[in-house]
């Protein structure tokens, strides 16, 4: 099954305004889920092989927090895996049907999805296991840059982890205008080009080095690891892959090849989605 084909699943739980419908509906995706029937998502796998480390090493529950959940897939799709004490936050959009199966379908009275000013994180000091983002920062805007960082270290607990998935202007195919290399270009090159073909460089939209992220995660939450070439060197689905998917095929028998390919990812990790696992630290 597709991850499109997950997502409807999740969407249909969530549409869902009847309790015990939402319920039947989401016990079922459980034990698909957990039997395998429904297949972890190749976007989600390094994400949840951290949890599942940390989960072993604590044993006990562990807090998650999707760091710009949008919609929540992902932490439904956690849930349904059994890690059931999610949190979200996002800076615009109707979570009711969120908090709906929230409530219903894992037992919560208060909200569990929250909109906020994208500032301070409406959470306690230290009360978070894991925080991660997917595809979120290069929409924080440059004013609230630093304070991203500083409320997930604040929130997470000693010890705990923060897991970034993070687009960069590195990467020579930018996804979000589908455009290969302008988004590389200073703003006063860039912008004149783009105008003259008809686009607009969204507001919304602030690519930085790859160099920028790992600084500010290592500065503010603690020591970070550059996962990017592990991902590359793993087995993955590219059914849903909504990148020039000719060139990720061939970039897979490359990194497969014996010797060769493990050097072959660790250059690529540097033009693709950077992903990093930064571990909390307290002075």
């Amino acid at each position: 099954m597709t991850w499109h084909a997950t997502v409807e699943r999740m969407r249909a739980v969530l549409s869902s305004e009847d309790e015990a419908a939402l319920r039947t509906l989401w016990t079922a995706f459980c034990a698909d889920v957990r039997s395998g029937a429904v297949e972890r998502p190749y976007h989600l796998a390094m994400l949840i092989g951290e949890i599942e480390a940390y989960a072993r090493a604590k044993g006990g529950p562990v807090a998650l927090l999707d760091h710009g959940c949008g919609g929540g897939m992902t932490l439904m799709f956690l849930a349904a895996l059994g890690y059931t004490d999610v949190f979200g936050v996002d800076v615009g959009g109707d979570r009711t049907p969120q908090n709906r199966w929230a409530r219903v379908a894992l037992g919560y009275e208060d909200d569990r999805f929250v909109i906020y000013d994208g500032s301070r994180l409406p959470l306690a000091d230290a009360s978070i296991d894991i925080v991660f983002s997917q595809q979120v920062l290069e929409h924080v805007a440059p004013k609230v840059f630093a304070s991203y960082y500083e409320e997930e270290a604040r929130v997470l607990k000693e010890g705990g982890l923060a897991i970034h998935q993070v687009p960069h202007r590195l990467v020579p195919y930018e996804s979000h205008l589908r455009l290969w290399g302008w988004h590389m270009l200073p703003p006063m090159l860039r912008d004149p080009v783009l105008k003259k073909r008809g686009i607009e460089w969204p507001s919304h939209l602030h690519l930085r080095w790859p160099s920028a992220h790992k600084r500010m995660a290592a500065a503010i939450i603690g020591p970070t690891a550059d996962l990017t070439a592990t991902r590359l060197l793993s087995t993955m689905s590219l059914d849903y892959y909504d990148g020039p998917i000719g060139l990720r095929r061939l970039a897979a028998r490359i990194f497969a090849l014996p010797l060769v390919g493990g050097l072959a990812a660790r250059v690529a990790a540097s033009f693709v989605m950077l992903e990093t696992r930064s571990v909390r630290q307290r002075a």
